[in-house]
């Protein structure tokens, strides 16, 4: 069993780097954003390829939103 210090002293760890945590995700989350049209492009150009199916059935934009992308519930339909 942790002794009182041990348990204060992980609690206060974990609080320290909450904020250091957030601003990590923030950043991560700004540049996925920045790379999202990049990255769609490679992908469908790879799709295309890979499928051999006409470009004009892949979107030439990507038809999800940015919230869409980072729901981990999404799913489309």
């Amino acid at each position: 069993m942790q002794s009182l210090s041990e348990s204060d002293s992980f609690k206060f760890a974990l609080f320290a780097n909450k904020n250091h945590r957030r601003t990590h995700s923030d950043k991560v989350h700004t540049y996925s954003l920045n790379c999202l049209g990049a990255v769609y492009i490679k992908a469908r150009r790879q799709a295309i390829q890979k499928t051999g199916l006409t470009p004009e059935i892949f979107p030439e934009q990507c038809p999800l939103t940015p919230e869409d992308i980072f729901n981990s519930e999404y799913f489309p339909q």
